[in-house]
């Protein structure tokens, strides 16, 4: 017979503590398999898209700039690594010539 606290599942008798430690130890296996990069590239690729989209509809009618703006700065503030957005960076001067 059952008794309070126990649960009978595949043959095997658990308490609840037990149940809810396996519970955990599942969630945590589960948020470690995306890692976190992965996570901020897809939302980068996913606000990029819809700030392109506010671009070629909303902004075409005259409105839409602050949203797109918001949206795209974002989208390249998530994409850390520089995959999706590439960095720009200050070109050298070159040596002999004086402008």
């Amino acid at each position: 017979m059952e008794e309070a606290g126990q649960k009978f599942v595949c043959g095997a008798e658990q308490t609840e503590g037990q149940q809810t430690k396996e519970a955990a130890g599942k969630i945590s296996s589960i948020e470690t398999q995306i890692p976190e990069k992965l996570v901020k590239l897809f939302l980068s690729h996913v606000l990029y898209h819809v700030g392109d989209m506010i671009s070629r509809t909303i902004m075409q009618l005259g409105w839409g700039y602050p949203v797109y703006n918001r949206i795209m700065l974002l989208s390249c503030d998530l994409d850390t690594g520089g995959k999706l957005w590439k960095r720009v960076r200050p070109q050298k001067r070159k040596k002999g010539k004086k402008r």
